[in-house]
């Protein structure tokens, strides 16, 4: 059968308006879409020919996509099945995305955006591809389901081409801190889920120096119990620039700089620094503690430290120059 075509319900102003991001997070928008689909592994890798970047691939192992079902994913934005379920369908995770609009964030990095999706029916693997392209944001080109080889699994690859530059930020060594700083609660919450960016681990563990879990009350709902605990987790995030709005929040008139909250009791604080900010303090420090121990002491004034320090000890005893150098 050829292929079909169907067409976006909503305004083409309103998709472009839903295709600006930055690289990350366009890039975690994939992400969460694949945490939501129930994926235990999820791989970021970047690839390159002789001229750059060529293209970006987000592929995870979840359940897919059933074909049935893609027109109604696809074909409208609000109302997602994750508006309807708070869970997700196997692993009952929360979910992130709930009005089907983060699958058009790719189209921010390049022009062409295919999902190459496997999923399963009756027992048979089938695998199926979705193309959006940037220029005709409204029609979604869906091909006809065909059974793959059983040896693979189900899944979705994304795969993003015709890049619009090469984005430095989606390169592992930038990428993978700030993708842990995304993720670090999620990846935290469910650990069997693992986020790899061209093989490099995303380890939210990096980021967290204290973790404090603590028992809280019961909460009952009419003949149900619930158990509950609090989870009070200490980051580490490292960062060497603030946008405009984190600028704003850390120069409040009634706060100390840097500090954007805190709670009544004053048991809990959250403060925003850029990496030279600490470095600036921590060498204010050094000088001060430097200041301080750089003191000229004369003879006198060590034996009169002497004196009074130890006088239970030195009680008849005459101590002179002498006897103090």
């Amino acid at each position: 059968m050829p292929e079909k075509h169907f067409t976006v319900k909503v305004e083409s102003d309103h998709i472009k308006k839903l295709t600006a991001a930055k690289p990350i997070p366009a890039l975690a928008e994939l992400i969460w879409n694949a945490g939501d689909a129930d994926a235990t592994r999820i791989d970021v890798e970047i690839e390159t020919n002789d001229l750059g970047m060529h293209s970006i691939i987000v592929r995870d192992d979840g359940h897919g996509i059933p074909h049935g079902e893609i027109e109604h994913l696809f074909g409208k934005l609000g109302g997602s099945w994750k508006t309807r379920g708070a869970r997700s369908k196997t692993k009952s995770r929360i979910l992130h995305g709930k009005e089907g609009k983060g699958r058009f964030k790719a189209l921010a990095l390049g022009r062409v955006v295919d999902w190459n999706i496997h999923y399963r029916e009756n027992g048979i693997l089938l695998g199926y591809t979705v193309t959006i392209i940037r220029e005709d944001l409204v029609d979604v080109r869906v091909s006809e389901p065909k059974a793959v080889d059983p040896a693979l699994h189900t899944g979705v690859e994304v795969r993003i081409t015709e890049l619009d530059r090469a984005y430095r930020s989606l390169e592992a060594d930038q990428a993978v801190n700030s993708l842990a700083q995304i993720f670090a609660l999620y990846l935290t919450d469910y650990s069997e889920l693992s986020i790899f960016v061209d093989h490099e681990r995303v380890d939210p563990s990096k980021l967290i120096a204290n973790h404090l879990k603590m028992p809280l009350g019961d909460i009952v709902e009419g003949d149900k119990r619930y158990s509950a605990e609090l989870d009070l987790i200490e980051w580490t995030i490292i960062s060497n620039d603030l946008d405009p709005f984190a600028q704003v929040k850390t120069r409040q008139k009634d706060r100390p700089r840097g500090q954007i909250a805190q709670t009544e009791d004053g048991k809990i604080e959250v403060w925003v620094k850029t990496w030279s900010e600490i470095i600036a303090e921590c060498k204010a420090r050094l000088r001060f503690v430097q200041d301080h121990l750089q003191t000229n002491v004369s003879k006198e004034a060590s034996l009169k430290y002497l004196t009074e320090t130890y006088d239970k000890y030195l009680t008849g005893i005459e101590v002179g120059e002498e006897d103090a150098a």
